[in-house]
């Protein structure tokens, strides 16, 4: 799942903090679409038999949902949330994907595990090969918020 960014840091008054937490649901609702998107990208090109995500699939992708990211932190910010920077920005994006490949890469291999003990044979099992996203980058600066939701 999505980690959450804490926006709400530093904003006072029940109604106006409640109504920021709203606008980072939005927030978190795009980082989440991002890493769904992106590991249907990897199932897709696994099965077409590439070995990776288009660059050009990967980047209107990106594209696509870094716009709503900034968008949802722009609302955050108007009601008196933290306004991310950029670079956070972009690193949720590759949080997202690096997510995504983990939950491809989990999927691959209770495909290619046995469902029985019994001597069941690998060789009837789906082989699909190890797709990876294009231009993918997992490292973050560690200014970058950790997400967790407000108590």
């Amino acid at each position: 799942p999505a980690k959450k960014t804490k926006l709400a840091a530093g904003v006072s008054g029940g109604a106006k903090q409640k109504d920021v937490k709203q606008k980072e649901i939005g927030f978190e609702a795009a980082v989440t679409k991002h890493r769904d998107e992106t590991l249907l990208l990897l199932k897709v090109s696994a099965a077409k038999g590439e070995s990776s995500v288009p660059m050009s699939k990967m980047a209107s992708t990106r594209l696509r949902n870094v716009g709503l990211m900034r968008k949802a932190n722009l609302q955050v910010c108007k009601l008196g949330g933290k306004k991310l920077t950029e670079g956070e920005i972009t690193c949720q994006m590759s949080k997202a994907e690096g997510e995504a490949v983990q939950m491809y890469v989990k999927e691959m291999q209770k495909v290619k595990r046995p469902k029985s003990v019994s001597n069941a044979s690998t060789k009837d099992s789906p082989k699909k090969p190890a797709a990876k996203v294009s231009g993918a980058s997992t490292a973050c600066s560690s200014q970058a918020p950790k997400q967790k939701s407000a108590p």
